[in-house]
């Protein structure tokens, strides 16, 4: 039976997840601001902004992944094989730039950082960073227990 290309594409991301630290470093940060988010009263159109910013570096990041494996593919050690990694790793570095300033023009609010503080709970924050964690170290168990 033929894969459909939606199995593809899901495996491809599982590929990535599995062998590209700075994704699972993206994911992790997306889970903690989408965390984070809900202290805060966004409108519809400024979580749709976050969950678009967080998609944009995340799809970068893809993109940048499948061209590394692309141009490593070829074998070939040139200047414009170096510029196409160059450049598609900057791509996903100007994108995380602008989603950081995405997050401070929604997530800069003092009345807001004062209370979180108040209702902070540590071990709540704790349990986050431990599942994130846990996830990604399973993510990267099932790769490993695969080859």
């Amino acid at each position: 039976m033929k894969k459909s290309c939606f199995l593809y594409a899901l495996s491809g991301l599982k590929t990535a997840l599995v062998s590209e630290r700075n994704l699972r470093i993206h994911i992790s940060v997306m889970v903690m601001v989408f965390y984070f988010s809900r202290f805060y009263n966004f409108s519809r159109l400024e979580y749709a902004l976050l969950v678009l910013t967080c998609a944009v570096v995340i799809a970068l990041e893809l993109v940048n992944t499948a061209i590394e494996n692309a141009v490593d593919l070829s074998g070939e050690i040139s200047d414009n094989a170096k510029t196409a990694k160059d450049t598609a790793a900057a791509a996903v570095l100007v994108a995380a730039i602008f989603a950081v300033l995405t997050g401070f023009f929604l997530f800069w609010d003092l009345d807001v950082f004062i209370s979180i503080t108040e209702k902070f709970d540590l071990l709540e924050c704790v349990y986050l960073g431990v599942i994130t964690a846990l996830l990604m170290g399973f993510i990267v168990y099932c790769k490993r227990k695969e080859v």
